[in-house]
């Protein structure tokens, strides 16, 4: 009898000694909670608190009279302008250049008229094709006359 005694002893102090490891996850849990909870709901009470309190008051403006510059004052910048894109105007055919409508720095327009040019060897490609489409023509109308 004696020795069943300590062994039932023996037994509960075992258990009883021995931490849980759900409760050692449960209380980390709720530590971590309040570390991260308790500082949010002071500063959201904090924050209440001055929201009510500029609730009730009046908010201040300040207001300056408001007058034209004199026209002496000037604003000297130091600077220069360029243009957005530059673009390199080709001839579009080789010729000379008969009359100038417009100078370097003028504003035009689309579709303007900017210089007139007398192409030679244009104009005599021109000759050479219409002379062959009239001889395409009349050999075409022969061919049906027959």
């Amino acid at each position: 009898m004696f020795r069943s005694r300590t062994n039932h002893t023996n037994q509960k102090r075992n258990s009883g000694g021995a931490i849980n490891p759900l409760i050692v996850v449960a209380l980390g849990a709720a530590a971590l909670t309040a570390i991260g909870v308790v500082p949010r709901v002071e500063n959201h009470i904090e924050l209440s608190r001055l929201h009510e309190e500029l609730k009730h008051t009046v908010p201040i403006v300040k207001a300056v009279l408001v007058k034209p510059a004199t026209k002496t004052e000037t604003l000297s910048l130091p600077g220069d302008l360029q243009p957005i894109q530059n673009m390199p105007i080709y001839a579009r055919a080789n010729g000379y250049l008969l009359k100038r409508f417009v100078d370097i720095g003028d504003n035009v327009k689309a579709g303007q008229l900017l210089a007139l040019i007398d192409t030679p060897e244009l104009d005599q490609q021109v000759e050479q094709a219409a002379a062959g489409l009239r001889q395409a023509q009349r050999r075409d109308h022969r061919a049906r006359a027959l």
